[in-house]
């Protein structure tokens, strides 16, 4: 026999007991609490309140993966883009996330994944089709959960035109 086995076996052993092994209940309550934080992000999101919006994140420690494929991590730099974007969004018309899943890592890092879509008013009146994905990494910071990074993907968004409807004119009875 290998006189390693023993060995292995004892350390995968201690690793299950280890003080920093969670408990499924453990992994639920996190899980749970991370969630609650992104529901208020997005709330703070819908309400376009910046300040609740930005008070969601470590901007000491902030990274991000932008759609386009570029990386950013200068959290400075993020608020203005986002700032801007915002800028120009009247309302959110609708904004779903249908897919919402979090996976705990440890006691104080997990990691959100989720699919959206929604229809957001603009300032010159368009109405825009938005749909894609995201992934943040939270971390509880003095016993905060923060999100220290983020990711994120688009679905082709195109414009929908919100015009009157055409109404019909009653006929004049004139050739």
């Amino acid at each position: 026999m290998n006189k390693f086995i023993p060995s292995l076996c004892l350390l995968a052993g201690l690793a299950a007991c280890a003080p920093g092994a969670l408990t499924a209940d453990e992994r639920a309550a996190i899980a749970g609490e991370v969630e609650a934080r992104f529901e208020s992000l997005v709330a703070a999101a819908e309400r376009g309140d910046t300040n609740a919006y930005f008070a969601h994140f470590d901007g000491g420690t902030f990274t991000a993966l932008n759609a386009s494929g570029t990386v950013n991590t200068d959290f400075d730099l993020f608020r203005v883009d986002y700032l801007e974007a915002s800028g120009a969004i009247e309302g959110y018309d609708a904004l779903d996330f249908p897919k919402v899943e979090v996976r705990v890592l440890d006691r104080d890092t997990a990691v959100l994944v989720n699919e959206y879509q929604g229809r957001v008013r603009l300032g010159d009146g368009n109405v825009v089709a938005i749909a894609g994905g995201g992934q943040q990494v939270w971390q509880k910071t003095d016993g905060e959960w923060l999100m220290v990074s983020v990711g994120s993907s688009v679905a082709d968004a195109l414009p929908i035109v919100e015009e009157e409807p055409q109404v019909d004119e009653e006929p004049t009875g004139l050739p």
